[in-house]
Parts: C-alpha cells; structure tokens; sequence
C-alpha cells in the first residue's frame, strides 16, 4: 500500500511539472490545434526548449499576443496571448466568440495556433510533442550536384551551381548585419542569398505583402546561403526579436 501510494506522488508530481492546464499536442498532427482563449486569464503557448522565437503574429487588432520569453536564455519560448473582446455578432441577430490564428516562426520551425475568445474564467496553455525530426519549415539540404565537373577547388561554404542557370537581375539592400553579401540571384523559383559570414544567428524570410509580413518557405545551404523557396518580390530578411534586423531583396529595375 505504501508502494503504491509513492508511485501515485511520483505520478502527480511528474504530471504536473509542465504546470496547471498545459495540454500538449503532437507538432506534425494534420491540423492546427485550438486554443480557447478567456479574456479574464488570456492563454499561453509553450515551445520547444532550445528554439529562439523570432516574430509571433496576429493579424487582428481584437487580440495581443506578447512574447514573455523568446527563448536566448535556453528556457523554452513563451507567447502570452489575450482576446480584448470575447465575442462578436454572428450576422444572424446572434452572438458568436472570437476566432483567429497566432503564427510564430522560430530557428527550427513554424507554429500555427487557431485562436478561439471565451468569457469565462479559465487558464489554458498549449505546448507540442516532437518527433526526431526538429522541422518542417527550415530544413538543411546538401547543395545540389554539380552541373559539371569543377575546374577547381571551391570553399566549403560555396555550393556547387551551373551558372548558366543563375539570375542575377535582383538587388539586396537594407541592415547590413543580414543583407546579402553581393548579388543575390534565382535559379527557377528559387531566389539564393549569400549571408554574412559573421553572421551567428540564422534570419527568416517573408513576403511583404503591403505592411503585413507573410512567412514563404526557405531553407538553408552549406554553411552561409538562405535559399528562399519562392521567387516573390520583395521579400525581407528579419533577425531577432527585440531588436531586428531588416534586410530587403527585390527585383533589380532599369
């Protein structure tokens, strides 16, 4: 019976060292979880230790979403999130709650959080479970194969390109702590980036899509290229949190 009543304390205190409320889900599950939101208490989103935060976004003014710890001291990122309102009309005479998303983007991946208000006084927090592989957004590659053989040696950190397919028609300007080194170039929908070679910290990239910043799909080569997974225009370099770093890079024009 004592037995038993340890492993029960054990149990307990194991289950409660991630703190009241938290609920955990798996990262790669096929749709976004949901998040019920009180405007007494608000919510919080818990990350994976290790991963530095690098903007978390809620395109809807009805909502704030404060980072309470982005990660750079090797806790896990925090998020606090609040609903100002809790509900709103349903068009039908009706009322309804809130609904929007929170998107964060850290160094290994990006999160993406259905957002739901809730008058009532409840705490709630969401972390994630994680398989092996650490991402799904940002990926390392090996650079692609040779077109040719190379007449020379190369350094490590210049991948191998044919350069009769490069295009060389854009122009990087901005903060030169992550401005491109030269002249980026696209290789079909791919637009390539030589990154600083002091550079610690690994930016992310956008769309600028009018004064709102809309993640696009990049992954990293060698040791100091960012490839940027769709050829838009502009897109915008960023690094870190409080205190960003803002790099530009868009079509060259006459």
């Amino acid at each position: 019976m004592i037995a038993l009543g340890v492993l029960a304390a054990a149990l307990t205190i194991a289950a409660s060292v991630d703190g009241p409320g938290l609920r955990r889900v798996p990262y790669d599950a096929a749709r976004p979880p949901t998040l019920v939101c009180s405007t007494k208490f608000g919510c919080e989103v818990i990350l994976e230790p290790g991963e530095r935060l690098r903007i978390a976004s809620i395109f809807d003014d009805r909502w704030t979403a404060k980072v309470a710890d982005d990660g750079a001291s090797g806790m896990a990122p925090r998020v606090l999130i609040g609903p100002t309102i809790a509900d709103e009309d349903n068009g039908h005479g009706g009322r309804q709650p809130l609904r929007t998303s929170l998107k964060m983007l850290t160094t290994k991946r990006e999160y993406v959080v259905e957002l739901v208000s809730s008058a009532q006084y409840q705490e709630h927090r969401l972390g994630f479970t994680f398989r092996e592989s650490p991402a799904v957004f940002v990926r390392l590659e090996t650079p692609p194969p040779l077109a040719a053989a190379a007449a020379s040696p190369r350094p490590d950190d210049t991948p191998a390109l044919d350069p009769s397919t490069m295009d060389f028609g854009w122009r990087a300007t901005g903060d030169p702590a992550v401005r491109c080194v030269g002249t980026p170039f696209s290789i079909g929908s791919q637009v390539w980036c030589k990154l600083p070679e002091d550079l610690s910290d690994k930016p992310a990239a956008y769309k600028l899509d009018g004064k709102k910043l809309v993640p696009v799909p990049f992954h990293f080569v060698a040791k100091r290229y960012i490839v940027i997974d769709a050829a838009v225009d502009p897109i915008q370099l960023v690094l870190g949190g409080s205190q960003q770093h803002v790099a530009t890079i868009t079509r060259a024009r006459e």
